[in-house]
């Protein structure tokens, strides 16, 4: 299997429903097939999609109403959350997940009856995928980070992807707690049974860290919030039916972050958790306990241990018991960082761009955005690796930022590239501190449904609001609420950021230069306006190179101009412009790749290769170009004069090019 053209039939066939998903992404483009209001493609808007150039795309799968997609991420206490489940659900049968990661995360599958109400989620780590609300990615789809989403069984095996017939039911315990997110089921019933009664004295571990749990989501997103605190609510009173001390305060401590959290929106906000307190009670009091799940019949660790080593189904699947370590052949087959933009950024890193005041560091930024956003090949003589949503965050202000913008648009891209610009390239003015997690959760979010390839946090100091930027305690606290976005959305984050007074390192706490992939100095030369940016760190690439620019006027309509930042050594304007009569490889590059060229096709990368074997071989090392941005200028000469070509497939992420005859 390739892509959606090739398995696209396969799956509707299987009775799912499909939608393509660009080639290595997660976001679906087409409108009008997902969401309540979402209709089934049929195999004519299949076999349309195809032929219309989507053969080559990721696979999506809209759930059918009687499938429900658990979908645990191991990064995010889904585990923890998962046995918790299992303690009170009981053990959920074997079933295929979908997959592009080995820490035990991945997407189940099960049957459903139509009439359930399924929630948005089923506590911290575990999101629901129904049919009005998100989709799955499936084999064999690339995720954004390059690597193979996969079928796997409950022994981690990897399988064909099942028909929506043979997956197994959802057992009813779990219907019944999806359903509405009622209370957790028991093997005992008593309906005349009267509410459990909350218990008081100091919270234990168990109800303490329910508590933790539940304040956290109370505080969290506005859209899953009273599904979340509905779940803890009945989480805390089944622990009190349990004998679990401290529930009648953990709940008052609750209902306290709750309507803190609510009140601005809802001024019933206390009424509404009291009511779903009182609920839990009654139907809690009515499904008791069996006897072995009291506090007195074991303690609540033992508890936990044994729930997860008793149920067989989840002991034996890795979504339940990842493995943490992996062998060094697991850990060669994985993909390095893709370059986003070739020798400046990587896919899927944090990275760090700092310089004195007045170097130009918003324009070089922009630009970057604006080349990733609006389709570019290259973004000054620097190949471009993958398109797509960029999210820039101008905290220090929108002053200047449409012009910069605008002057860009004018002396590099077309009309059909400035639409793709306007579409793909998003600003937020607000000052959102990397210490706010609530804040940056809700930025989090909106990113993840961006799908988002480049993020820019300009800058670092305004980000970083209310902590010491010397204190490395601090930093830390942001560096993780960034790396929480960075992993979350797969995107390159960059961040923006100032010099110290002495120039030579960035200003403020060390940590971050040891937290990122790459740290890039920008410097100006002398009061001109050539600049240099220097790649101090690249974690998996060649260092220590320079790269070198220009700041050109550009004059708009309307009396309107603004500064562009340039290639300096192919501008005549700049101090680094190379001579006219510099040696130009193009044409001989050409005739090498025409010697080169297989049916497999060849990448930038297998052109350098060859051109440096061809001239040594020749005897002519001195047309050799010292930097490999030279080399790349001759190859987007010719795929502008037509004689190479990019196929619509990649090989490892990479374009892929053909001479054209």
């Amino acid at each position: 299997m390739s892509g959606f053209g090739d398995t696209a039939h396969s799956y509707k066939s299987a009775g799912w429903n499909v939608v393509p998903i660009p080639h290595g992404t997660k976001r679906i483009t087409i409108t009008g097939y997902t969401g309540n209001d979402g209709i089934d493609a049929s195999g004519a808007d299949l076999q349309a999609w195809i032929e219309d150039g989507h053969d080559a795309d990721n696979i999506g799968l809209r759930m059918p109403e009687t499938v429900v997609g658990i979908d645990i991420d191991a990064y995010h206490g889904g585990l923890t959350t998962l046995a918790v489940l299992v303690q009170d659900l009981g053990a959920l049968p074997s079933t295929p997940r979908t997959t592009a990661r080995t820490d035990g995360s991945g997407i189940s599958f099960y049957r459903i009856p139509v009439s359930t109400l399924l929630p948005s989620g089923l506590g911290k780590g575990i999101d629901i995928v129904r049919r009005g609300h998100r989709y799955a990615v499936a084999p064999p789809s690339l995720h954004p980070e390059g690597t193979p989403y996969r079928w796997l069984d409950s022994d981690g095996t990897e399988v064909d992807f099942p028909a929506v017939e043979s997956l197994p039911m959802l057992p009813q315990s779990w219907v019944d707690h999806l359903d509405g997110l009622g209370t957790a089921p028991a093997t005992i019933t008593a309906p005349d049974a009267g509410p459990v009664r909350l218990t008081d004295g100091s919270a234990d571990t168990e109800v303490a860290r329910a508590l933790a749990e539940a304040i956290e989501a109370a505080q969290g997103d506005s859209g899953s919030r009273h599904d979340a605190v509905l779940g803890a609510i009945n989480r805390i009173v089944r622990q009190a039916e349990r004998g679990h001390p401290g529930t009648e305060d953990a709940l008052a401590q609750l209902r306290a972050a709750y309507v803190t959290a609510v009140g601005p929106d809802r001024s019933d906000a206390g009424a509404e958790f009291d009511r779903m307190v009182g609920g839990a009670r009654v139907k809690v009091g009515q499904t008791p306990s069996a006897e072995h799940n009291t506090i007195e019949g074991r303690n609540a660790a033992d508890e936990l241990i044994e729930a997860v080593r008793s149920q067989g189904a989840v002991a034996a699947d890795p979504v339940a018991r990842p493995r943490r370590f992996v062998s060094l052949g697991e850990l060669r087959s994985r993909p390095r960082p893709e370059p986003l933009i070739e020798g400046l950024l990587y896919q899927n890193t944090l990275a760090q761009l700092y310089g004195a005041p007045g170097t130009f560091k918003s324009f070089a930024a922009l630009g970057m955005a604006c080349a990733v956003a609006s389709g570019q090949e290259q973004w000054e003589s620097h190949p471009i690796h993958r398109n797509g949503r960029v999210l820039y965050v101008a905290a220090e202000g929108e002053s200047g930022l449409v012009d910069r913008i605008d002057a860009w648009k004018q002396i590099t891209i077309d009309s059909d590239a400035s639409a793709q610009l306007e579409d793909n390239l998003r600003v937020m003015t607000d000052v959102v501190s990397l210490a706010d997690t609530n804040a940056m959760a809700e930025v989090t979010a909106e990113a993840v449904d961006l799908e988002s390839v480049l993020i820019i946090l300009d800058t670092r100091a305004r980000m970083t609001t209310g902590l010491d930027e010397n204190s490395a305690k601090d930093q830390g606290v942001a560096i993780e609420q960034a790396e929480i976005l960075r992993k979350k959305t797969g995107a390159v984050l960059l961040v923006i950021h100032h010099s110290s007074k002495a120039g030579t390192s960035a200003r403020g706490s060390n940590s971050w230069d040891g937290a990122v992939n790459t740290n890039l100095m920008l410097e100006r030369v002398g009061a001109s306006m050539n600049l240099k940016i220097v790649c101090e760190k690249h974690k998996d690439a060649p260092d220590k190179c320079e790269h070198k620019f220009v700041m050109k006027k550009v004059a708009m309509p309307g009396d309107r101009d603004s500064l562009v930042m340039t290639n300096g050594r192919f501008d005549a304007e700049s101090l680094f412009a190379e001579a006219e009569d510099s040696f130009d490889g193009k044409d001989a590059l050409c005739a090498v790749l025409q010697e080169n060229g297989t049916v497999d096709g060849f990448t930038r990368a297998d052109s350098w290769k060859w051109y440096q074997a061809d001239r040594n071989e020749a005897g002519k090392p001195e047309e050799i170009p010292a930097a490999v941005t030279t080399h790349n200028r001759w190859f987007l000469k010719l795929i502008t004069e037509g004689k190479i070509v990019k196929r619509s497939t990649k090989r490892n992420t990479r374009d892929v090019f053909d001479v054209n005859p």
